[in-house]
């Protein structure tokens, strides 16, 4: 778990991102690090890059060295979206619908099955991620949701935060204030998660 106390470092701990993390966010395309299929953790869980998209009315998954694109939640409504693995190399989708409604869809182990959450409040910026991807932290790592909401006064966002090991229905307050937009996200090479955020909406 790489958000240690659900919140942020006193020092930061600022360093390179473990590739493909650091690659910016665009508001309906997404990278991460993933396996060499859905569903195959022969190759661990940083096997290849993999590419998100929303196209039409769906997600579409695409492997950057072996593979064929995957399409996911047709029929869909995205304005910006982000994607990961969970630790068994199913597939995760966080979106944004044109109404600012947020959505995640994500395996939840208690129920067997695939769900999707809804979230009440108009969503700005977001992101998801497996947080340490090492064969040897499969036990211990999480993924984790960053969000940001409006709060009180014109430019006000609060950072907020969610993970899978509360089925992400325990919320964290990161920080207040932030920038509204989340334009990077992933593990960096001193083993922390590091977000970079700006003023300026993904292009």
């Amino acid at each position: 778990m790489a958000i240690i106390q659900n919140r942020l470092s006193t020092d930061p701990v600022i360093a390179p991102y473990i590739p493909p993390a650091g690659i910016d966010h665009t508001l309906n395309e997404d990278w991460e690090g993933g396996p060499i299929a859905v569903g195959n953790t022969a190759k661990g869980m940083n096997y290849q890059a993999w590419k998100l998209t929303f196209s039409v009315d769906r997600f579409v998954i695409t492997p950057q060295v072996s593979g064929s694109p995957v399409e996911y939640l047709i029929g869909s409504d995205s304005k910006q979206c982000s994607f990961c693995f969970d630790q068994n190399a199913r597939v995760s989708i966080a979106w944004v619908d044109t109404s600012d409604q947020g959505h995640l869809y994500w395996y939840n182990t208690d129920e067997s099955q695939f769900v999707t959450t809804d979230f009440a409040n108009p969503v700005w910026g977001l992101a998801l991620t497996l947080d340490d991807k090492r064969a040897r932290q499969t036990a211990a790592n999480d993924i984790l949701l960053f969000y940001t909401l409006p709060a009180a006064g014109e430019g006000h966002y609060i950072l907020y935060h969610r993970r899978q090991r509360d089925r992400f229905t325990d919320v964290y307050t990161l920080k207040d204030p932030v920038w509204p937009y989340i334009h990077k996200i992933g593990m960096n090479e001193g083993l922390r998660v590091q977000i970079n955020l700006s003023t300026e909406a993904p292009a």
